[in-house]
C-alpha cells in the first residue's frame, strides 16, 4: 500500500505518526478508489498534481484527528466521550448537558472517513463516477 506523506510533512507529528500517515494513506485510497490515474512501481501517482492532492489530504486528516482529540492507532478505544453543553443560562447559572454519546458516535465515524479538508483537498479525485466496461 502506498503512503502519501511522511512525519515530517506534519506540523505537529505525534508519537505515532507513521501508523497515522499509514491509516490516513488507506482512507485516501478508499476515497479514490474510482478515480483514473497512472502509478509507478510502488503504486504511486505519477501525476505531480496529484501526488500533491494525496500528500496534502494524508495531512489534513492526521492534523483532523488530532483536533478532534482521536488516536485512530487505538480505533475506538482512542476516543473519549465529551459532555455536550446543550443549553446555558447566565442569570439562573445553569448548564444543560447531553451524554457524551453523540459526540463519541461522532468521532468514531471520523476513524474511518476522511474530514472535510482532505476531501475538498481530493476534489475531482473521490466524485469520479464508477466506469463500468465490457
Amino acid at each position: 500500500m502506498p503512503v502519501y506523506a511522511e512525519p515530517s510533512d506534519l506540523t505537529n507529528a505525534p508519537d505515532n505518526a507513521i501508523s497515522q500517515i499509514r491509516l490516513a494513506s488507506s482512507l485516501v485510497d478508499d476515497a479514490t478508489l474510482t478515480a483514473f490515474y497512472t502509478v509507478d512501481a510502488e503504486g504511486m501517482p505519477i501525476n505531480e498534481d496529484i501526488r500533491a492532492r494525496f500528500k496534502a489530504a494524508v495531512v489534513a486528516q492526521v492534523s483532523y484527528w488530532a483536533e478532534l482529540g482521536i488516536n485512530p492507532a487505538l480505533g475506538v478505544a482512542g476516543i473519549t466521550s465529551e459532555r455536550v453543553a446543550t443549553s446555558k443560562s447566565i442569570a439562573g447559572a445553569s448548564i444543560s448537558y447531553e451524554s457524551g454519546e453523540r459526540s463519541s458516535l461522532e468521532k468514531s465515524n471520523a476513524l474511518t472517513v476522511l474530514g472535510p479538508e482532505a476531501i475538498a483537498v481530493l476534489g475531482y479525485l473521490v466524485r469520479g463516477p464508477v466506469i463500468v466496461r465490457g
